[in-house]
């Protein structure tokens, strides 16, 4: 379906478009400026960063067939969709737009001989110099069971500092520190200063992962530490680190949620999910709708 007609219910086709071509829309937490962009059953529609329920206003339309998903049938409703990790290497941009260099998609093309069958996309983001685990799917409720903050699903991080960082600063972290990071809210980029949520954090005593770009010079004192955080918030981690003083050298996603690098051969490499991964997935969409459901 076209992205206009999600709104149909509510707006003109003229104000549809307007909406999407000045910024207002999301699509699976990407900005969408292109009216006629396709959607798809179970991608996450956003206006001016609230959710449109589009698919329950258009079941009426005979081109367009809605799933029938329910907390019994989760297992099954997945077998449609595909769901992949992928080591992102660093200076690839967690982007689906192929107008941007070096966005997700052609690096994946590019570097391995995946080809997916359906529309994929990453579920949360990592930053252009951020490494390790993302996970990609066309499967639209992944991002809200998984990515939200509010779900609390914890992701790991390995961070190597230029300098080591002090018991106090490492308890400081674990209870969480005031930083600033930018939110969308009413299509406006608005600063949000708050604390960080608590997280766990712990230093590593053997180097975890050597970044061949590195800055830093061999002979300074680096620091490995190992963070689980369960939000989201813009570059968090590095932020949190500068909040105290230090700068972080590389950092390297291992865990999402229980899914990890296990089975990758590297920078570039990617897999579909084994069936234990899966049933992460399963158990968080399921859990998801089951809160959905008792709103």
């Amino acid at each position: 379906m076209r992205l206009n007609k999600c709104f149909r219910s509510t707006h003109s086709r003229r104000q549809a478009d307007a909406m999407i071509q000045s910024g207002r829309v999301h699509v699976n937490g990407v900005l969408v400026t292109e009216a006629g962009t396709r959607v798809q059953p179970n991608d996450i529609v956003q206006l001016d960063g609230m959710e449109v329920d589009w698919q329950q206003l258009n079941q009426h339309d005979a081109s367009f067939q809605k799933p029938t998903v329910s907390a019994d049938t989760t297992t099954s409703s997945t077998e449609t969709f595909e769901y992949i990790k992928y080591w992102k290497p660093r200076g690839v941009i967690s982007t689906t737009d192929t107008r941007i260099r070096d966005n997700i998609l052609d690096a994946l093309r590019q570097e391995s001989d995946y080809r997916p069958s359906h529309r994929c996309f990453p579920v949360g983001r990592l930053d252009k110099d951020t490494t390790g685990l993302i996970l990609l799917t066309s499967d639209g409720r992944v991002p809200n069971a998984i990515g939200r903050a509010v779900q609390q699903k914890q992701k790991t991080y390995h961070v190597m500092t230029n300098r080591p960082v002090s018991d106090q600063d490492i308890q400081d972290l674990r209870d969480g520190v005031v930083i600033t990071t930018v939110a969308q809210r009413d299509n406006k980029a608005k600063p949000l200063t708050a604390k960080t949520l608590p997280c766990q954090c712990r230093r590593l005593k053997t180097p975890f992962y050597e970044s061949a770009n590195s800055y830093v010079s061999r002979s300074q004192q680096l620091c490995q530490l190992e963070m689980t955080i369960v939000e989201g918030r813009n570059r968090q981690i590095r932020k949190m680190l500068q909040a105290l003083g230090y700068h972080v050298v590389d950092l390297h996603r291992v865990n999402v949620h229980g899914i990890t690098l296990d089975g990758l051969d590297g920078p570039g490499s990617w897999a579909h999910l084994s069936p234990s991964e899966m049933k992460v997935i399963t158990t968080a969409l399921s859990e998801y709708m089951t809160n959905e459901r008792t709103k």
